[in-house]
């Protein structure tokens, strides 16, 4: 799977490089415009999947409806969450940190098999249940755990920047370095090579294709992944218009610094 997925990634950058066109195509699942370049990755994705021995479900933000592939097969369905295009809105303003997520699961939706990656930097990772890889080679967990730069990423909202002043305190002030770079995967993906120490989303807005590989590619690493008071979560459905909170951390030590932090001003 290593192999189907990281060519799936390496299909699709280079017309990500290259350029691909930013008209509207149609609108999604939540509303959304579909961009072409939205709707080109997923096709390109959707058609190499077909290919796998295997019966799934693909879900997507781009269909409208999920999509049963290989249906005759006598296997259990899988579910496949896909995010061709994370980062739309830096591709269409020319920000180069644009992603893409992969994330298989079995039918009891435990995670079996993925991938994120990003298209500008040429990283990705691979996570199955025995293992996990950085651009093909294991990746060493510990080394980047040791010392996470000093930087958190923070998706801003009005009311998030507008809680009260303790937020500007904790957050902007004693954190000194508080970014929003536009696209959770490759945000999550820093964090996990230890250029960041944490992410924060408490916006209730997140949605499990920003995050879905990395219920997997977590496990093999120090990393921390739960809600916004440090509880593990699962997805609540198989839908892509449930909203999360989501706190992930480089290591145990931060993620509780994070957490603590954030119980002081929620």
């Amino acid at each position: 799977m290593k192999t189907v997925l990281s060519g799936i990634f390496n299909t699709i950058r280079p017309h990500i490089l290259k350029g691909l066109s930013v008209k509207k195509v149609g609108i999604n699942s939540k509303g959304d415009v579909t961009k072409y370049f939205d709707k080109f990755c997923e096709t390109k994705i959707i058609s190499i999947l077909r290919k796998l021995p295997v019966k799934a479900t693909i879900i997507s933000e781009e269909l409208k409806h999920p999509l049963i592939i290989n249906p005759s097969l006598k296997t259990q369905m899988h579910y496949i969450i896909i995010d061709p295009v994370d980062g739309s809105d830096n591709y269409l303003s020319g920000v180069p940190f644009v992603c893409l997520g992969i994330a298989v699961f079995d039918g009891n939706m435990e995670p079996l098999y993925s991938l994120a990656g990003n298209y500008y930097t040429g990283d990705w990772f691979y996570a199955d249940r025995r293992a996990l890889f950085l651009n093909g080679k294991k990746f060493d967990a510990v080394k980047a755990a040791k010392k996470p730069n000093d930087i958190i990423y923070f998706a801003f909202t009005d009311t998030a920047v507008n809680l009260d002043n303790k937020f500007r305190k904790i957050f902007l002030y004693e954190s000194g370095k508080v970014r929003s770079l536009g696209a959770t995967i490759g945000e999550l993906i820093l964090v996990i090579k230890g250029g960041a120490k944490s992410f924060i989303d408490i916006r209730n807005d997140l949605t499990p294709e920003n995050f879905a590989p990395f219920f997997l590619i977590a496990k093999h690493t120090k990393a921390c992944f739960t809600d916004e008071y440090g509880m593990d979560f699962r997805l609540k459905s198989k839908r892509l218009t449930d909203g999360y909170n989501v706190v992930f951390s480089n290591n145990r030590h931060e993620h509780a610094k994070t957490i603590n932090k954030l119980g002081q001003i929620l």
